[in-house]
């Protein structure tokens, strides 16, 4: 072998110090590979900040859905329900009641007025209408819907006690009897509590979430 050439031979592989040095192309590859591995970094992190942010948009979502429930439900119980206890017993406050005070305030209005208390069951069935379609109308996170229909159907149960009554009120061929009243009025009292355990049973599911 030509000493000049193996001496340039040596020269492109081995520099002085013993140390190997690399050809283009090997450095360029280790550049690449670097460079790789920053992007592979960067998209990583980025990817994991776009997750954290997609949480934290459900997590504000699912709150504002429980929110919206709840203020919902407390409006329906101000407006519609204690309206109607509102207007068809003048004077009371329907959430400082319990069943046997109901029962009792319908028995006293029915001793005093007799069968002409139709009319104030009529002027107020506007108020007993719009709490259904209300209670029907609410929307509510999924995992809460057993306490809404709940309500739904407790709400059914007050409107058909309503209706009952105001039926038997509205027939004018008889006089009105305490003793025929009083399985209605009972049936009233025990609706309007009915209502009130379903109502506060959505209520807390609600709170519980938020």
């Amino acid at each position: 072998m030509d000493p000049e050439n193996a001496h340039s031979s040596d020269d492109q592989h081995s520099p002085p110090g013993g140390t190997p040095r690399l050809s283009i192309e090997a450095e360029a590859a280790t550049m690449n590979r670097g460079r790789g591995r920053q992007v592979t970094a960067l998209v990583a992190g980025v990817l994991l900040l776009a997750g954290a942010g997609v949480l934290g948009l459900q997590h504000i979502t699912r709150g504002d859905a429980y929110t919206q429930a709840a203020t919902d439900a407390a409006r329906i119980e101000h407006e519609h329900f204690d309206g109607f206890f509102g207007c068809v017993l003048p004077g009371a406050r329907p959430s400082e009641l319990n069943a046997e005070q109901v029962h009792s305030a319908f028995e006293s209005v029915g001793d005093r007025f007799g069968k002409s208390y139709a009319k104030t069951l009529e002027r107020c069935l506007p108020r007993m209408q719009a709490l259904t379609a209300s209670v029907n109308a609410l929307q509510v996170p999924a995992d809460v819907e057993p306490q809404r229909t709940a309500l739904v159907v407790a709400t059914t149960a007050l409107t058909a006690a309503n209706t009952h009554y105001l039926r038997y009120l509205s027939d004018t061929t008889h006089q009105y009897e305490f003793v025929a009243a009083m399985p209605m009025l009972e049936k009233f009292g025990a609706a309007w509590a009915g209502y009130r355990v379903a109502h506060g049973d959505l209520e807390r599911a609600l709170e519980e979430r938020l």
